[in-house]
């Protein structure tokens, strides 16, 4: 069997937004958010977990886990996405973020200067 991943990425002003992942071999179609993370700084080693960086625009963003709850919310304390992660009770690093962040259809892509 043969299987075809085709993937479209929109941008808005040279800024990748959102990727649509085209899998043949399932005739699926999945949507996935796409932030890049700049300045990401880990403001608590300790329970809860928190993190917070910036976009390529300059919008702040920050994530916490707390008793098995995260979230991830913009500047404005509006919530991007928010759900279990109750594999981490409280601590948990920045790997673990991104792969809970990616199974929420969110994919973040951090930059190094």
């Amino acid at each position: 069997m043969v299987v075809f991943l085709f993937i479209e990425i929109n941008n808005i002003e040279g800024i990748s937004t959102h990727v649509k992942i085209y899998n043949s071999s399932l005739l699926t179609m999945e949507f996935f958010r796409i932030y890049n993370v700049f300045d990401l700084q880990k403001t608590c080693s300790a329970c809860p977990t928190r993190f917070k960086w910036k976009s390529e625009l300059g919008e702040s963003f920050y994530f916490r886990l707390r008793h098995g709850f995260a979230f991830i919310s913009d500047e404005n304390d509006n919530y991007i996405i928010s759900g279990s992660m109750y594999d981490f009770d409280g601590i948990c690093s920045w790997e673990d973020v991104r792969k809970w962040a990616y199974k929420n259809k969110i994919i973040l892509i951090e930059y190094r200067y």
